[in-house]
C-alpha cells in the first residue's frame, strides 16, 4: 500500500483552479507508478507552478523520482540482508 500526500501553497500558485490542477495531475501520475512504490510513503511539496503545457516535463520528473526511490530501496534492502545474515 502506498500513502501519498502533497501540498501546494498559495505562494506557489495563487488560484485554487491552478492548485487543484497541479494536485490532480500529480495524483494521476503517481497512480501509474503505484506498483513501484508499494510499501512507501510519498509526500510531494510543490515549489514551482506548472501548467498543462508542462505535462511531459512533470511526467518525466515523477518517473525519475520514482525510479530513484526504487533504486535506493533496492540498495538498502541488499545491504540490510547481507548484515543480518552474519
Amino acid at each position: 500500500m502506498v500513502r501519498f500526500g502533497q501540498t501546494v501553497s498559495r505562494k506557489v500558485c495563487r488560484t485554487a483552479v491552478g492548485r487543484n490542477y497541479m494536485k490532480r495531475s500529480c495524483r494521476e501520475l503517481i497512480r501509474y507508478q503505484v506498483e513501484r512504490l508499494v510499501g512507501m510513503d510519498v509526500v510531494l511539496v510543490h515549489k514551482l507552478e506548472f501548467t498543462p503545457q508542462d505535462w511531459q516535463k512533470i511526467q518525466g520528473e515523477i518517473e525519475f523520482l520514482v525510479g530513484y526511490c526504487q533504486k535506493c530501496r533496492e540498495s538498502y534492502s541488499f545491504s540490510s540482508t547481507s548484515t543480518n545474515s552474519v
